[in-house]
C-alpha cells in the first residue's frame, strides 16, 4: 500500500520531471507511475487548499532520487561534449583576437591615443569574459553540484556581471565618443587642446564605466549563497550556488535594472547615435560645391570628382558598419535575455535538461561578442588592422594582402596626375578611433593652358564656414576606413 508524502507543488513538479527523466535515462521499472498532480492541491500561500498523496511508495521515490543524487550532470554526455568543444573554441578564439588587438596597439606609439583606451578597455573586458565568465558558466551548466565554496559562489557571479556590464557600457561609450568627434567635431581648437580634452574625457568616462559596473553587481555579494538542494526536508541531493533574495519583488526589480542597463539602454544608445552619425554623413555628402571649387578645368573636375566618389563610398561603408555594430550587439544578447525573462516569469516553463541546454546555447551566442568585438573595433580600425597585418608572417601577408595591394596600385595609378604638398595637423579622429588630419592640400593638375602651366587647386584649411569644407572635414574623419 502506498504511503502518503506531503510537499509543495514546486516539489511535486520537480519530482514528476525527475521520475520521467530517470525512467528514460536509467531504464528503470516502467511500472512506476507518474505523480498524479491532478489529485494534489497546492500549499502555496496564494491557494488555501490541502493536497492529497502520491500514488507510489516512498521506497520507489527514494530509489529514483538516490539515482539522481549520484548523477552529477544536467545534460547527456553528447550535449556535454558538444558544449565543451563550443566553449573551448570561443575561449581560445576570444583570447587570441583580443590579445592580438592589445599587442597591435602596444607595438605602435602613434596609435596609442586617448580614444584607443576605449578599445583597450573593451579587449580587457572581453579577455575577462573568456577567463572568468565562460569557464565557470560552463561548469555550472554541466555540473549540478557547486563544489567551490561560499567565497567563489559570491565572487564569480560578481566578476561575471561586472565584466559583462563593462563590455556593454564601453560599447555605448564608444558610440557616444564617435558622435562627439564626428557630429560635434570642432576643428577650430588647437590640436594640443583637443588631445588634453579627449584624454580627460576618456579617463573620466572609463572610470565611470567601471564604478557603475561594480556598484551595479554589488547585490551578488549579499544575495549569492550556497544552499542545499533538496526535494523534501530530509533528503539533500546536492549543494547549489544561487541567488537568495529576501523577496520576489526585490529580485525582479533588480532583474529589471540589469536588463535595462545591460541591454535596452545600450541598444537605444547605439541606434540613436549611429542613426545621427549616418544622417550627418548623408547630409554633408553633397559635393557639388567642392567640384565647383575645382574651376573650369575638365581634368581638375575629373580628379576632384573621383576623390569625391571615393569619399562617398567610404561614408556609405561607415554607415553600414555602424548599423552592423548595433545589429550584432542586439542579436547576440537577445536570446540570452529572452530566456532570462521566461525563466524569471515562469520558472517551470522548461524541463530541467532542456532549460540547461537552452541556457548554454543562449550564453554561448552572447559570449561570441568576445570574438566579434575585436573584429569590429580592432580589425575595422585601419591603423590597428595595419599593425595586425604587420604582425603576421611575411608569407601570409603576401597571400592575404595581394588584393589590397592591387587595389592600392589601381588607385595610385588613377591619381598619377596629382602632385600634392600636405601640412598635417593631428586634431581629428575617424569614427573607429583612428588618427586622421586636417590637410592643407595643393592639388596640381596638368591642364592644357597656353603656357602649359599646371592649374593650382586649393582645398582650404581652417574654420569650416561652408557646406563643402564641412563635408571635407567630416569625410576626413572616416577617410581611413
Amino acid at each position: 500500500m502506498a504511503k502518503s508524502l506531503q510537499c509543495t507543488v514546486e516539489e511535486l513538479n520537480h519530482l514528476k520531471s525527475s521520475i520521467a527523466y530517470m525512467k528514460k535515462k536509467y531504464n528503470m521499472d516502467p511500472s512506476l507511475s507518474d505523480v498524479n498532480l491532478s489529485s494534489c492541491n497546492s500549499t502555496l500561500q496564494d491557494q488555501g487548499l490541502e493536497f492529497d498523496m502520491f500514488n507510489f511508495s516512498i521506497a520507489e521515490v527514494c530509489s529514483i532520487l538516490k539515482a539522481q543524487q549520484q548523477d552529477n550532470s544536467h545534460m547527456s554526455p553528447v550535449a556535454e561534449s558538444i558544449f565543451m568543444v563550443v566553449y573551448a573554441v570561443l575561449i581560445m578564439t576570444g583570447l587570441a583576437t583580443n590579445v592580438a588587438v592589445i599587442f597591435a596597439i602596444a607595438r605602435r606609439s602613434k596609435i596609442q591615443t586617448p580614444r584607443n583606451l576605449y578599445i583597450i578597455n573593451l579587449t580587457v573586458s572581453d579577455i575577462s569574459l573568456c577567463l572568468v565568465c565562460m569557464p565557470f558558466t560552463l561548469v555550472n551548466l554541466i555540473s549540478k553540484q557547486w563544489t567551490m565554496g561560499e567565497t567563489l559562489c559570491k565572487l564569480v557571479p560578481t566578476l561575471q556581471g561586472a565584466n559583462i556590464m563593462v563590455s556593454t557600457t564601453t560599447i555605448s561609450t564608444i558610440a557616444i565618443d564617435r558622435y562627439i568627434n564626428i557630429v560635434r567635431h570642432t576643428p577650430l581648437h588647437a590640436g594640443a587642446v583637443i588631445d588634453r580634452s579627449q584624454k580627460r574625457r576618456v579617463v573620466f568616462s572609463l572610470a565611470f564605466v567601471w564604478i557603475l559596473s561594480l556598484v551595479s553587481v554589488l547585490p551578488f555579494i549579499f544575495y549569492q549563497k550556497v544552499v542545499d538542494f533538496k526535494v523534501v526536508d530530509s533528503l539533500v541531493l546536492y549543494k547549489i550556488c544561487i541567488e537568495v533574495w529576501p523577496s520576489v519583488m526585490l529580485k525582479r526589480a533588480y532583474f529589471g535594472y540589469i536588463l535595462l542597463m545591460m541591454y535596452f539602454i545600450p541598444i537605444v544608445v547605439l541606434s540613436v547615435v549611429h542613426t545621427s552619425i549616418a544622417k550627418f554623413l548623408q547630409k554633408h555628402a553633397t559635393w557639388q560645391n567642392v567640384v565647383q571649387e575645382a574651376g573650369s578645368s575638365t581634368d581638375a573636375q575629373k580628379v576632384v570628382s573621383g576623390r569625391v566618389s571615393r569619399e562617398m563610398v567610404r561614408n556609405r561603408k561607415t554607415t553600414t558598419i555602424l548599423f552592423v555594430i548595433a545589429a550584432l550587439f542586439a542579436v547576440s544578447w537577445l536570446p540570452h535575455y529572452i530566456l532570462s525573462i521566461i525563466v524569471e516569469v515562469k520558472p517551470l516553463f522548461f524541463p530541467t535538461e532542456k532549460l540547461y541546454i537552452a541556457t548554454a546555447i543562449c550564453h554561448a551566442i552572447a559570449m561570441s561578442t568576445a570574438i566579434t568585438n575585436p573584429i569590429v573595433y580592432g580589425w575595422m580600425n585601419t591603423n590597428i588592422r595595419r599593425e595586425l597585418i604587420a604582425m603576421l608572417p611575411s608569407a601570409l601577408i603576401r597571400c592575404c594582402c595581394k588584393k589590397l595591394s592591387n587595389d592600392r596600385k589601381q588607385r595610385s595609378g588613377a591619381d598619377l596626375i596629382l602632385r600634392s604638398g600636405q601640412e598635417v595637423r593631428p586634431s581629428s579622429m575617424n569614427p573607429f578611433g583612428e588618427n586622421t588630419s586636417e590637410i592643407e592640400q595643393r592639388i596640381v593638375v596638368h591642364g592644357s593652358s597656353k603656357e602649359d602651366r599646371p592649374t593650382m587647386l586649393m582645398v582650404p584649411r581652417g574654420p569650416l564656414t561652408s557646406s563643402a569644407t564641412r563635408a571635407t572635414a567630416s569625410t576626413q574623419l572616416v577617410s581611413d576606413l
